[in-house]
């Protein structure tokens, strides 16, 4: 770290090595606020030819202008969207505006549907009663104790500032079932937003504030019960259809895999249908839940609004994430047995918990590392400096996992699903071995998708508060310690580590240009500055096979594939692109968000095909108009191979 007059036209870092890739963070403080100047890699150049002790600027070789910043606006669905197998589609936006009745209506029912498939008595259609079902405390003033046997409530409270924001008052409980083996249940209690206090939201938490409650998310671990006697829906709140059923007849199951439940609760206690995590809309349960703990429909890919009619189809094959503290605050004025060091115990109790719910290898053995018989501060204490085998070869491997990894990507992604594209070819994103990056992508590695949803498209981080830290973490300010410079680190790694053994420029859009007085320069429409700049973000799904779109926007491909090339969805007989004519343009009215119902037809297994084509798939972050100004130049100039 280093400080520099603003008053000095130039500056001068010497004494670095040769030919090497560095990278520069650079801001200012202005009282309490930062003001970013960019994040910059450069090469060093060649070895200084003059005196060693007397620097000469004219021996510089490489230059970078500093220059105040902007951050990007995210897009509308820039988080909590869902980026690969399933949308979350958002139903509402931040202030309560319903964006499209009929397809709230349809959602909404979704959820309904889900909710009475998981729960087909109703048991659970309260919190009250989701409390009942699992033998819980009814007033939630659970008591923190100094051990804890199998079937002992647990509870701990503490503001997850890493991703979401809220001050949580956890609960969890296994329950011997009929079967001999446990069931597994959590509630949270949420309080504050993602703009509130976290200290505050701590307090409020330890104090079960009614006041300032703002909803509670509820899971289970187990098997799916019978429905009753006679179909009833003991979730739609229009119905007022007395309940024919007996609620004492025997609870009985035809199929004994336990699976993993959503249910959400308002502050009343009554289950809601879609929730809004981050102040930018509310979007559908369980789809809202699977973006971060995984999960993917039984039938497969599905943008659309699935169905939840049968058990098969609530499968999802989520899983219960592990307590990973140190994105945790957990300090404010609370009563000394909410500590840290006094919850350590109900941490190492809560992931316990999570083992026992089958998770999967990449999340247990996290789980694994945080524990140690040998911590010098108890064997219940955390450990939340691991770095786990994958990633522990070398310092540079270890750096983007402590640095990287670890603050913005572990918790959710080891959670993820096998992609898999249909053609038999798979990537697993679940972040545990250096090799998901240092394999081909050809061959199912992440870098070029990586680099791609964080530093081009920017919908990764996922969460708008792990996005927020992420791309705020040249802070010196930062509450949270030891995720300086996660941007910077990320591209170092790229540069470093990765680039070396796949090839490739990555990482790019993460870090600033470091001659940004040359961007003064317009440069003309041609197909060669559209692909680099636009088409190349595309083509990570539109490779000429994906979803039977035979739409192929990969380098080398996008002219041949687009240029009076009929568009499969247009039902105006409209080819991809028209030369000349950007409106009869299909491609162009596509991302200009300017296609309505009666001009396309969707292909399947897409059920829709009306929404703006746009960065991280259908109205994720969209094009800016100096991007779309840029295609209809190259359309009017007739779409040349230039």
């Amino acid at each position: 770290t280093g400080s520099f007059s603003a008053n000095d036209e130039y500056n001068l870092i010497i004494n670095l090595p040769n030919n090497t890739e560095i990278t520069l963070t650079a801001y200012t403080l202005e009282g309490d606020e930062v003001v970013p100047y960019g994040i910059f890699t450069v090469n060093t150049g060649n070895a200084q030819t003059g005196t060693p002790t007397a620097p000469n600027f004219s021996e510089c070789q490489t230059k970078v202008i500093i220059f105040p910043v902007e951050e990007p606006e995210p897009g509308a669905d820039a988080f909590l969207h869902g980026l690969y197998s399933f949308f979350a589609t958002k139903v509402a936006e931040g202030d309560g505006t319903v964006l499209d009745p009929a397809l709230k209506e349809e959602l909404e029912q979704a959820t309904i549907d889900y909710y009475n498939t998981v729960d087909p008595r109703g048991r659970r259609n309260t919190l009250t009663k989701f409390k009942d079902a699992n033998d819980f405390v009814a007033d939630g003033d659970t008591p923190l104790q100094a051990n804890y046997g199998p079937e002992d409530e647990v509870r701990a409270a503490y503001a997850n500032a890493l991703d979401l924001g809220f001050g949580r008052d956890m609960h969890a409980k296994r329950t011997l079932a009929d079967d001999g083996e446990y069931d597994v249940a959590f509630y949270v209690t949420n309080y504050g937003d993602i703009d509130s206090d976290d200290e505050g939201d701590f307090e409020q938490a330890v104090g079960q504030d009614p006041d300032n409650v703002i909803a509670t998310v509820a899971m289970e671990w187990s098997r799916i019960e019978d429905g009753p006697a006679t179909d009833f829906d003991y979730y739609d709140p229009d119905n007022v259809t007395p309940d024919p059923n007996d609620p004492a007849a025997p609870i009985t199951y035809a199929d004994n895999d336990r699976v993993v439940k959503f249910y959400v609760y308002n502050k009343l206690g009554n289950p809601v249908f879609a929730a809004d995590l981050d102040g930018r809309g509310a979007r559908p349960i369980p789809q809202l839940c699977m973006v971060c703990h995984g999960g993917a429909y039984a039938g497969g890919f599905d943008t659309g609004t699935p169905a939840f009619s049968q058990p098969i189809d609530v499968k999802l094959g989520s899983v219960m994430l592990p307590f990973d503290i140190h994105g945790y605050v957990l300090t404010g004025a609370v009563p000394a047995d909410f500590s840290k060091t006094n919850q350590q115990l109900e941490f190492h109790e809560l992931n316990q918990m999570v083992v026992d719910t089958q998770p999967g290898a990449v999340t247990e053995e996290v789980i694994d590392e945080m524990y140690s018989a040998a911590n010098p501060e108890g064997p219940d204490s955390q450990i939340e400096d691991f770095v786990v085998n994958g990633w522990d070869a070398n310092a540079a491997h270890e750096d983007m996992y402590l640095n990287v990894i670890k603050p913005a990507c572990r918790v959710c992604h080891s959670s993820r699903p096998l992609e898999d594209n249909g053609g038999g070819d798979t990537r697993d994103l679940r972040l545990h071995d250096v090799q998901q990056f240092l394999t081909p992508a050809a061959d199912g590695g992440i870098a070029a998708a990586a680099s791609l949803r964080v530093c081009t498209q920017r919908v990764m981080p996922h969460a708008l508060a792990t996005y927020n830290r992420f791309w705020h973490s040249f802070n010196p300010l930062s509450p949270l310690e030891g995720i300086m410079y996660q941007p910077s680190r990320l591209q170092a790694f790229f540069d470093g580590v990765v680039e070396p053994v796949v090839g490739g420029e990555l990482g790019s859009g993460c870090v600033t240009t470091p001659t940004p007085d040359d961007s003064v320069i317009e440069e003309p429409a041609t197909l060669t500055l559209l692909q680099s700049e636009i088409f190349d973000n595309c083509s990570g799904c539109h490779d000429g096979s994906f979803n039977n779109i035979t739409l192929n926007l990969s380098d080398g491909q996008t002219r041949g594939s687009t240029r009076n090339v009929a568009a499969q969805e247009s039902s105006e007989g409209l080819d991809r692109i028209e030369p000349d004519s950007p409106a009869n343009s299909y491609l162009y009215k596509k991302v200009s968000d300017d296609v309505s119902s009666g001009e396309c037809n969707p292909v399947a297994p897409n059920t829709e095909c009306t929404t703006a084509m746009s960065l991280g798939g259908p109205g994720a972050t969209g094009l800016d108009d100096a991007s779309l100004e840029d295609i209809a130049e190259w359309i009017n100039e007739g779409a040349p191979n230039n």
